[in-house]
């Protein structure tokens, strides 16, 4: 929240009666904030039914941990929130993309929490920050995952996605119906328009780990707009939950489009549509 003259006020939130929007009625309400404290907080999006709802923040200008928000109760009675914060590796500044063709660089926006998910007890978020790929010899804007486990309170996975000479953007994760996790984010290179790119964890694969990732649909031209991203989503389909459909952006020649996809773990990736 900002006031007139674009100051900065806090962080606030909603708890919305779901049932009374759906009828199409005036839903019950209530409000939270604003907290100077917080600068963006997340609501993770809910994969199975639960009587929690979560939300999450890290503020992009302190490193080394994360708040979890666990909302309860009802709009038509009383809501409780509480907060509790966790410690994860510190992370460094988000990194403008370099491209080909063009001094403009990618901007990657800042270190806030961009995607968010729960699914049986386990909560996975998503985030820029900047990081030394193995094999470099200098820092990559990349992303970071980060696993908790809901019953346990216990941080399970925490680590960085990056590539050597590359530069990684906006991540959007999802569950498909087994448990495999997919991201689709974007990324550059000085050799490589702004694209798609797709990574997963699966079932069976080791803690901290992920699969190589694949180029879903290459840039055709340099983006020089000077925005960029904030706007990749990824979700489940709904009729075929093994299924994943993903949009994020990709440069053209006359600024950036998007580009929706769909794909599985166990199925070749495939293109869906462009709008």
């Amino acid at each position: 929240m900002f006031d007139a003259s674009d100051n900065f006020i806090g962080a606030e939130f909603w708890v919305m009666n779901k049932s009374q929007m759906i009828a199409g009625s005036s839903p019950d309400y209530v409000d939270f904030g604003p907290y100077s404290d917080y600068f963006s907080i997340y609501p993770v999006s809910n994969l199975q039914p639960t009587s929690t709802q979560y939300m999450v923040s890290v503020d992009p200008g302190v490193t080394g941990s994360f708040v979890l928000f666990s909302i309860a109760g009802h709009t038509s009675g009383t809501v409780s929130v509480t907060n509790v914060t966790y410690s994860i590796k510190s992370s460094g500044p988000t990194l403008a993309g370099i491209q080909p063709g063009t001094t403009a660089r990618i901007d990657t926006g800042d270190g806030r929490i961009l995607s968010a998910i729960w699914y049986n007890s386990k909560l996975w978020f998503a985030f820029d920050d900047s990081s030394v790929p193995t094999g470099d010899t200098r820092s990559r804007s990349s992303f970071r995952l980060v696993q908790l486990d809901t019953n346990s309170k216990i941080v399970l996975q925490d680590f960085e996605v990056n590539s050597a000479g590359v530069y990684y953007f906006y991540p959007a994760l999802t569950f498909d119906d087994s448990g495999n996790l997919l991201v689709l984010f974007g990324f550059s290179s000085t050799s490589d328009y702004p694209g798609l790119m797709v990574t997963a964890q699966t079932t069976s694969d080791p803690p901290n780990t992920y699969q190589t990732p694949r180029i879903v649909f290459a840039g055709t031209g340099p983006e020089k707009s000077g925005r960029y991203g904030d706007y990749f989503g990824a979700a489940v389909d709904p009729s075929n939950p093994l299924t994943v459909w993903a949009a994020g952006q990709y440069g053209t020649a006359n600024g950036w489009a998007t580009r929706i996809i769909s794909a599985s773990v166990t199925n070749t990736i495939g293109e869906a549509a462009r709008c």
